[in-house]
């Protein structure tokens, strides 16, 4: 599989912080951060998925009002 090469920045406590983990954690950076990275995904997504009835519920009400269906509306008083 082909790999691709990516480039990120941060301060250089991080850096280091983020090296001593991968270390104590039997891998190399790059590894390490790959993990994180697909863990961090897998969690979101499962989110995400667990509240997708509920996101459509809510996307629906602040849509605003709909018109009341001829099947549930009373019928006109005399």
């Amino acid at each position: 599989m082909a790999k691709a090469r990516m480039s990120i920045s941060l301060d250089q406590e991080r850096a280091e912080r983020i090296r001593q983990h991968a270390e104590r954690c039997g891998m190399d950076v790059s590894a390490h951060l790959v993990h994180a990275a697909v863990r961090q995904m897998a969690e979101t997504e499962a989110i995400e998925a667990r509240f997708a009835g509920v996101d459509a519920l809510i996307a629906a009400a602040e849509a605003g009002p709909r018109p009341c269906p001829r099947s549930l509306r009373k019928s006109p008083r005399p």
